[in-house]
């Protein structure tokens, strides 16, 4: 292909020339699968996914795209308009990004990494969103434990404390009960 010197420079020409960039950087994004990645037009519709929508979603393509991305919310996020808002605020500020519950298909409910991006066109103008969602129920799991962990701690120690008090208040009284007599 290339001289060493030149690999390290251009390393994406010495690909096989029968795949553009575009349909490589296509076939990567399809096989991803411990992110739920997806585009939508301008209204929320999807357009595209990867695997990686069945695997985390738990939805087949012909059940997803086509269908509002609204889909994968919680019900009542659903009822208070969060999809839309969600749209908006990417739009607004270039990206969406947060850490909420979502929705699979089943109904159950994960806690997700989530990052929304609007897409525009080589002239600027807006053709869509990307999103990718990732599942962090497990991390979230461990920080409430240590959470939980900690606040009994606090508790424990609270209670020490206080124990503490009434033992020096009781000192206190001994004391100088005993200096008056």
């Amino acid at each position: 292909c290339l001289k060493s010197k030149q690999v390290k420079k251009n390393r994406a020409l010495c690909m096989n020339p029968q795949h553009s960039p575009e349909e490589i950087n296509s076939y990567f994004i399809e096989q991803v699968k411990d992110y739920a990645i997806f585009a939508m037009d301008t209204q929320g519709i999807i357009t595209t996914w990867n695997q990686g929508v069945e695997q985390l979603k738990g939805y087949k393509e012909e059940e997803f795209v086509g269908e509002y991305y609204g889909m994968l919310f919680p019900d009542e996020y659903q009822q208070a308009g969060k999809p839309e808002t969600e749209l908006k605020s990417a739009l607004k500020d270039g990206v969406y990004e947060m850490q909420d519950w979502r929705k699979r298909k089943d109904g159950s409910l994960f806690w997700a990494n989530i990052k929304l991006t609007p897409i525009f066109d080589a002239e600027g103008k807006h053709i869509g969103f990307t999103k990718v969602t990732g599942d962090r129920t497990e991390q979230k799991e461990v920080g409430d434990k240590l959470a939980a962990r900690q606040q009994s701690a606090l508790e424990h120690k609270n209670m020490e404390l206080q124990r503490i008090n009434l033992d020096l208040d009781t000192f206190i009284y001994t004391a100088s009960h005993d200096l008056r007599s």
